[in-house]
């Protein structure tokens, strides 16, 4: 079995990101490369701000679509707000995918995760 990993998207001129008017992340993949999620098993996403130093949030993607101009629309779901930000991105010039469970999160259910007990 696969384990759920995150896509983690930085802040950068080539990403346009809405999360916070209308809950959706523009990747450009003609750019940037396309997203592999089904591949991968990213079921969640973690905008990486570059200005405050890293993640403080994971979203359940909720939706996937690609247009013929090479933009991919990753529509976001439930968040869940990490106890502290998270700065493990190795390069904030491409998305990466990491385990969920580095966010300090299990899934439960698809769109539904716990937090992991720091002592676990």
């Amino acid at each position: 079995m696969k384990q759920v990993q995150v896509i983690v998207v930085p802040e950068t001129s080539d990403y346009q990101l809405e999360v916070s008017h209308d809950n959706s992340v523009y990747i450009n993949s003609e750019k940037l490369g396309n997203p592999k999620l089904e591949a991968w098993d990213a079921r969640y996403l973690a905008p990486y701000w570059l200005k405050e130093g890293g993640a403080n949030r994971v979203y359940h993607i909720t939706n996937v679509t690609k247009n013929e101009d090479g933009l991919t629309t990753i529509t976001l779901g439930n968040s869940f707000v990490l106890d502290k930000v998270w700065i493990g991105m190795c390069s904030p010039r491409r998305f990466e995918y990491h385990p969920l469970d580095a966010f300090g999160f299990a899934e439960i259910e698809p769109g539904l995760l716990k937090r992991i007990p720091k002592n676990a």
